[in-house]
């Protein structure tokens, strides 16, 4: 990922995997492995200035349907990103790179993590097709831990998987 240059140091000398990664550095991550551009147009989100180092990315993966805002006039690009945003936001990563829709998905109904139940209801069926498309994954203990923060490795190893089944 690194060689790819998709992920970065934090610094010359380290990478900080257990480091919470923003909203901001996951699209920009996003927008890079998936060579996103921007058309350029103007933004929308109140918290996205024009010169922001992830303008471009955050944009970019708006305008591929990949990411949208917590709201509709706020994006939130230092808030760190949750689990379950990470589903969706791979999700429709992979919808935008193989062209498919949510719908040609086969997304299993039974419950898979024991909780299930805290997993916001916009996320759940993301959540779902993540996890069978082998995306994002539970937790060792059989949770999904949708609200929990995600960290650089968990980012670094979502956005290969993604990478690895667009290039089968």
């Amino acid at each position: 990922m690194a060689i790819a240059r998709i992920v970065n140091s934090v610094d010359e000398t380290s990478f900080k995997p257990d480091s919470n990664m923003t909203r901001a550095q996951f699209v920009t991550l996003l927008s890079r492995a998936l060579q996103l551009q921007s058309s350029g147009t103007v933004g929308t989100f109140s918290d996205v200035s024009a010169d922001a180092w992830y303008n471009k990315a955050v944009y970019a993966a708006r305008e591929a349907n990949i990411v949208s805002g917590v709201s509709e006039k706020e994006f939130a690009p230092d808030a760190f990103i949750t689990r379950e945003q990470m589903a969706v936001m791979m999700v429709n990563a992979y919808l935008f790179a193989t062209g498919k829709k949510l719908s040609d998905l086969v997304i299993t109904q039974e419950v898979k993590y024991s909780d299930e139940g805290s997993i916001s209801d916009w996320a759940r069926t993301y959540v779902r097709a993540s996890s069978g498309l082998g995306l994002v994954n539970g937790t060792d203990a059989g949770n999904f831990a949708p609200a929990d923060n995600s960290t650089r490795a968990q980012a670094a190893v979502v956005l290969h998987l993604m990478l690895a089944k667009l290039n089968k």
